[in-house]
């Protein structure tokens, strides 16, 4: 019996659970407008959906929970956090940066910029190359690097992350092994939830 406990607690450090969560819905999310770095607060529906969201995961006995600093993370996270842990507040985690064009509408901007690569995934706009942004790639390299010291720091840990779009698919990118490309719009909808299972360090 010991041999065993032995085994599953060896097997246990070897791994991490993640839980990854989108934040709930603002107004500028209903109304299309770009966040990015904005502080945006959760809108009456968001609210409501983090609260629907916190019945459903009550039962996981996590050990940290990590958020983006911005508004819509830091609201979705505190009603989530049903499990008494300090929420631990990460710069990595926070949205792609979309440089002056945060705060207006996708439509206004692309009558001004028509070349910019944009496209709908759930009847919500996403941008491929943008002037003034942030590239997928430089949310990739900073995902990478907050994957590579939660494998080192929390091993066998129960692990629930609050972030944004873009940057969650860039976790899905990284978690998948894939292109940038085929990981856009994985998290396009509001208080998305997945799970993973990764390897330890």
């Amino acid at each position: 019996m010991q041999k065993n406990n032995a085994s599953f607690l060896e097997k246990k450090e070897n791994f991490i659970n993640l839980t990854l969560v989108r934040h709930s819905q603002t107004d500028w999310n209903k109304a299309g407008i770009m966040q990015g770095q904005k502080n945006v607060e959760l809108n009456s529906v968001g609210r409501e959906d983090a609260r629907r969201l916190s019945e459903e995961i009550k039962n996981k006995s996590f050990d940290i929970i990590f958020s983006s600093p911005l508004k819509r993370c830091k609201e979705t996270a505190d009603i989530v956090n049903t499990f008494d842990l300090e929420i631990e507040y990460d710069d990595r985690l926070k949205e792609r940066s979309y440089g002056k064009f945060e705060g207006y509408k996708t439509k206004d901007i692309l009558k001004k910029y028509p070349d910019i690569k944009t496209f709908e995934k759930n009847g919500l706009p996403y941008w491929i190359e943008v002037p003034t942004a942030e590239t997928y790639d430089e949310v990739r390299e900073r995902v990478e690097n907050f994957l590579n010291e939660l494998k080192k720091k929390h091993r066998g840990m129960n692990v629930l992350i609050v972030s944004h779009g873009d940057t969650l698919d860039m976790f899905y990118a990284v978690l998948n092994n894939v292109t940038n490309e085929d990981a856009y719009g994985k998290f396009s909808k509001n208080t998305h939830a997945v799970d993973y299972e990764i390897m330890s360090e």
